[in-house]
């Protein structure tokens, strides 16, 4: 009998818990949690979300713009080393085309411009050559000779306080300074 009765104190024991527990309160606060676990839990167990589209039949169209090196059984070689505009293809897609033949005709306006600042670079250049020839050489040269004459007159300012400074005349501070001047 004593068994029994422990038994049925555990049983009372339980039922008093379980009142205590599922109080309203209590029972709504799980439901609370409950109701905001349960799109995290189903988003993990059933993974992200994806965007769905729509399959229709209809046409494709796709431009592709790509660089890159075409391989074929003979070896041509077609390029170009000017960048620009194409204006006119001179030959069709899978046309035949003799050695030299142009293949398309690309604008010619930035070599055309290009071409004009070069000549008009070549015409400056000569202006300014034929003014050296005319104005410059003669003030170079006259500046020239000058240089020259002060020279010679250096030389000889040098040689003659040498002689002086031989003959105790002068001073060798006088002799220093035409040496420098003639440096």
């Amino acid at each position: 009998m004593p068994l029994l009765c422990r038994h049925d104190n555990l049983g009372k024991l339980a039922a008093t818990m379980k009142s205590k527990l599922l109080t309203w309160p209590r029972v709504l606060l799980a439901v609370l949690l409950l109701a905001i676990a349960m799109p995290l839990l189903l988003e993990r167990l059933l993974g992200p979300s994806l965007p769905v589209l729509e399959v229709r039949a209809g046409g494709l169209l796709q431009n592709v713009v790509t660089t890159g090196r075409v391989v074929t059984r003979h070896r041509v070689r077609v390029g170009s080393e000017i960048v620009g505009t194409v204006v006119s293809l001179a030959v069709d897609e899978g046309d035949a085309v003799r050695a030299g033949a142009p293949l398309i005709v690309l604008d010619d306006a930035s070599q055309r411009a290009a071409l004009q600042r070069a000549e008009a670079a070549w015409r400056q250049a000569g202006i300014r050559l034929q003014r050296l020839a005319d104005f410059d050489r003669p003030d170079a040269e006259a500046a020239l000779r000058e240089s020259q004459a002060s020279l010679a007159q250096a030389e000889r300012e040098a040689q003659r306080r040498t002689r002086l400074v031989a003959q105790n005349l002068l001073s060798t501070e006088e002799l220093d300074r035409s040496e420098l001047e003639l440096a």
